[in-house]
């Protein structure tokens, strides 16, 4: 849309140039009116513009050479520019990475965790999968509230490849930053969970990043999520994605 809205104001331009030094300059144009005129200029900066060459109308007087000269100059390093963009756009490896809609506070070894769930859409496998997870809340400073953040600590923060579901997990022990946090105390605070994932894609041989966050009032408090690997008709195991954000409300161990 960029491409075509471009193409159509530039030759709309010159067209208007050639309109204003005359039509006479250009052989061809018999048309009677000046909106026709106008229009046989556009077409006619539109082919030079393009460089396929003069139908029936060119030009014929030097002003008017000079302006089809600059706009063909103009139109070959458009061309490339435009090639450039479309090529860098649909060639660069873009991570089609699904989360769970909602991350969930989950019981875990006695204790509990902040989990999310994580999956590949990609045929292809990532390799050397990374997960950075931060926590971010206002706190009370002086009596003003500031923005402080922590980075998570996982049970596992990086996997060798990633062909289909990942479990991420914090364990929320003493030395969490959310031990001693309820859910009031989330929403009080504007918490959010702010995470970066970046692998290396062997399809396009190139790293590719892809970020997500949860709000408050998107992650879940006493929960567990289903299991979501089954079997087919032939009895080959599958993932059914569709589930993936499934979860069964559980209660929670209390911190002693």
């Amino acid at each position: 849309m960029v491409v075509f809205s471009g193409y159509v104001i530039i030759n709309a331009v010159f067209g208007l140039i050639y309109y204003l030094i005359g039509v006479e300059n250009l052989t061809g144009i018999t048309s009677p009116s000046r909106f026709e005129q106008f229009l046989d200029a556009f077409f006619f900066s539109a082919q030079a513009f393009t460089t396929v060459g003069f139908g029936r109308v060119s030009p014929i007087s030097i002003s008017a050479n000079i302006v089809a000269s600059l706009e063909a100059l103009i139109g070959l390093l458009a061309l490339a520019l435009a090639t450039g963009l479309l090529f860098g756009r649909f060639s660069r490896p873009v991570a089609k990475i699904l989360f769970s809609k909602n991350a969930i506070i989950a019981p875990f070894k006695g204790m509990k965790a902040f989990q999310f769930r994580v999956a590949n859409k990609h045929k292809s496998q990532l390799i050397d999968v990374e997960v950075t997870v931060m926590f971010s809340i206002l706190e009370d400073v002086g009596g003003t509230g500031v923005r402080k953040f922590y980075n998570l600590d996982l049970e596992y923060k990086k996997i060798n490849f990633f062909p289909s579901v990942w479990t991420v997990n914090h364990p929320i022990d003493e030395n969490s930053p959310l031990y001693t946090l309820n859910s009031d105390d989330f929403i009080n605070g504007e918490a959010e969970i702010m995470i970066l994932l970046k692998g290396f894609d062997d399809t396009f041989s190139q790293n590719v990043h892809y970020r997500f966050s949860y709000r408050a009032d998107e992650i879940v408090w006493g929960a567990k999520f289903n299991n979501i690997f089954g079997k087919d008709e032939d009895g080959a195991p599958i993932v059914e994605l569709d589930r993936i954000n499934e979860y069964n409300s559980v209660d929670l161990p209390q911190i002693p």
